[in-house]
């Protein structure tokens, strides 16, 4: 065995063998982070995420508005005879 492979056997060995713990402060920090009130993603503060959910809105209201005339009016699509028609 050479230096070069006796020194990577150490090194793993006292990888493997090696813990550390975390300070106390860390936890605490942890902690207070999940004690957070839970706030729907449209309340938060990127407007990305604000114009998306609003042209989302705007999409399926308008898609429910679209549905319900189409109901109402009787518009709907006219099948005409699918055969080809050769001239």
């Amino acid at each position: 065995m050479n230096n070069e492979e006796y020194f990577d056997k150490e090194v793993k060995a006292k990888a493997e063998r090696h813990a550390e713990v975390p300070p106390q402060e860390v936890w605490e920090r942890i902690r207070e982070k999940r004690k957070k009130r839970f706030v729907p993603f449209w309340f938060s503060i990127n407007e990305n995420k604000l114009i998306f959910s609003i042209a989302l809105l705007t999409v399926l209201a308008g898609g429910v508005i679209y549905q319900n005339i189409n109901k109402q009016t009787g518009n709907n699509p006219i099948i005409i005879d699918s055969e080809k028609i050769s001239g």
